[in-house]
Parts: structure tokens; sequence; C-alpha cells
């Protein structure tokens, strides 16, 4: 019977260390994307900034070969934010996955250990406890917000080729 139950406390340790490796993995590749999120975020708003500098340069007082290439930049403008929104929408759900998965083994394993600080439950009701706007929605707006300014730079560049052309109901 005390094998059995030596036994038994062996594989209940042996679940209980598995189980903080999952955790602990869960955790470091939780930080490690968030991480990786917010340098492509960093690099895309760096690309969109060095466009919208170009098109600033190109569109103020440049020769009319140069101010065809201002035409193109809103298109990839808008092809790059197109590009930043669905990385950084993809990486906010693998930050989300990854959370989840190190508060179900802070539930299953680690709940009932002692006044210890479990720090995903104990985020968890912290994160209740803030209010809207989260910090996903605040960045994934600012993205749709550069995608708008594209947008109105590339109308008026069509308009202004379209009056180029002197469409007379343009005038």
């Amino acid at each position: 019977m005390a094998t059995n139950k030596a036994s038994t406390n062996s594989t209940q340790n042996n679940k209980l260390e598995k189980a903080q490796a999952k955790y602990q993995a869960a955790v470091n590749v939780y930080i490690s994307e968030c991480q990786i999120i917010w340098s492509r975020y960093n690099a895309m708003l760096v690309f969109n900034t060095l466009l919208f500098t170009g098109f600033g340069f190109i569109n103020d007082k440049s020769p009319v070969n140069l101010q065809i290439i201002s035409h193109l930049l809103p298109l990839l403008g808008l092809y790059s934010c197109f590009v930043w929104y669905g990385t950084a929408h993809r990486g906010f759900k693998w930050i989300n996955y990854w959370i989840s998965a190190a508060n179900k083994l802070e539930e299953k394993y680690f709940k009932e250990e002692s006044e210890l600080l479990n720090p995903i439950i104990q985020g968890k009701e912290h994160k209740k406890s803030l209010a809207f706007p989260t910090t996903p929605s605040l960045a994934l707006s600012l993205i749709v917000c550069v995608g708008i300014i594209y947008f109105i730079l590339f109308a008026f560049q069509i308009s202004s080729l379209l009056c180029l052309f002197k469409f007379p109901y343009l005038q």
C-alpha cells in the first residue's frame, strides 16, 4: 500500500512538473510574442512615417517625373496598412492564445497553491477593472486612421489628375 501511495505521489509530482514546464513555456512564448508584435508595429510605423515624408517632399516642389511617384505612394501606403493591420491583428490573437493557455494551466494546477502570486489569474481580474479601449483596439485603430489618411491622399491625387485632363464636371 505504501508503494502504491508513493507511486501516486510520484505521478502527481511528474504531472505538476510537466504543468510547470508547459506554463513556463506558455509565458515565455507570450512574452516573446509581445516583443515581436511591438517590433513589427514599430517597424511599420517607421515605414509609414517615411512614406508620408517622401510624399511631402516629392509632392511639394519636385519635377513632374517625380510627381508620378507621389501618385503611387498613397497606394503603397494603403497596402502597407493592410499588411500592418493583418500582422498586428494576428499577433494580438497569438498573445491571447498564449495567455489563455497559461491561464488554463494556472487554473488547473496552481490555483490552490498557497497565497503565492498567480500572475495570470490575478492579471485577469485586474484586466476586468480596466475600461475600454484596450491596447489592441487602440493600436489597430491607429492603423485604420493612417489608412484613411492614405485613402484621402489617394482621392486628392486622383482628383488632381482628372483636373489635369480638364474634365468639365470637376471644375
